[in-house]
Parts: C-alpha cells; sequence; structure tokens
C-alpha cells in the first residue's frame, strides 16, 4: 500500500504552512515519479485533488434552427430561456464569415443549471455540447453535402 503522499514539492523539502497535512484525495495513489513530474513542471496539485477553486462549466449550442437562432440579444435570450441570470459566450469557438464553423453558437453557464427542465432544450433549441467536442467538428471543416460519420 502506498504511502499517503502531502502537498510538497519533494520528499526532503520543508512544509509549507498554507497547506495542510491532509493527503489530496487522488496524489495518495499517484506514483511518487508522476508527483515529481508535476512538480518539474509547474503544475499544480490541485488538478488532482478535486479542491479547483472553480467549478467546470455547463455548455450550450444554439441550434441555427430552433427558435432562439434569430434572437436579437442571443446571451439575453439564452440565458432567459435556460432560466439563469446570465451566459458567456464561448469565445475560442466564436465564428467568423470564414469559419467552418459558423453553426456553432456555444455558451458557457453554471454547471448545476438544469437543461432538461428548460422548455428550449425540450423543443431542441439548445443542444447541451461538450466544447472540446465542437471544436473538434469545427476542425473538421464538414460543409454542406459532405458525409461524416460521427461515432
Amino acid at each position: 500500500r502506498p504511502t499517503p503522499l502531502h502537498l510538497m514539492a519533494s520528499d526532503d523539502a520543508e512544509p509549507d504552512p498554507e497547506v495542510s497535512d491532509k493527503p489530496l484525495p487522488l496524489l495518495k495513489d499517484l506514483p511518487q515519479e508522476f508527483i515529481r513530474f508535476l512538480d518539474a513542471n509547474g503544475v499544480p496539485k490541485e488538478v488532482f485533488s478535486g479542491s479547483l477553486q472553480h467549478e467546470i462549466p455547463r455548455y450550450v449550442r444554439v441550434n441555427p434552427r430552433g427558435r432562439l437562432a434569430e434572437a436579437p440579444k442571443k446571451a439575453e435570450a439564452v440565458a432567459q430561456a435556460l432560466g439563469v441570470a446570465s451566459v458567456d459566450r464561448v469565445q475560442w469557438l466564436a465564428a467568423d464569415e470564414a469559419s467552418s464553423c459558423q453553426w456553432a453558437e456555444v455558451y458557457a453557464c453554471a454547471a448545476s443549471t438544469n437543461l432538461s427542465r428548460a422548455e428550449a432544450y425540450k423543443d431542441g433549441s439548445l443542444y447541451g455540447v461538450d466544447a472540446a467536442s465542437v471544436f473538434a467538428a469545427c476542425c473538421l471543416g464538414a460543409r454542406p453535402g459532405d458525409r461524416v460519420l460521427d461515432l
């Protein structure tokens, strides 16, 4: 059974007074060599502790054929449809005229947002998506008439 690891740079480093002596949940099972790799490359160990200070958002995509597609203030319309105060456009997925993913209007909302209760989700005007999957589809560059097998 591995010895619990503490949030320290190495075994001979001085303990950080700001850091608890309790092992981080996932770190206790990681090999020492991996911990050294994290330290050497400046990777925060909190990534493996489940204690990140921010939550991962939920993403929604506007259906270009749905009722929200032509809304003049789209972000406000999406937020209202989801019953939340606000949503943020995912800028790294924002398309320009030359982009192959002009259809990819993706917004981020709180992870606690319940899509299944939103009428816009039920009627297909909004899709729950993974932003990285949308990015992969944009990189593919499919055009009308192309055949794409989505596994």
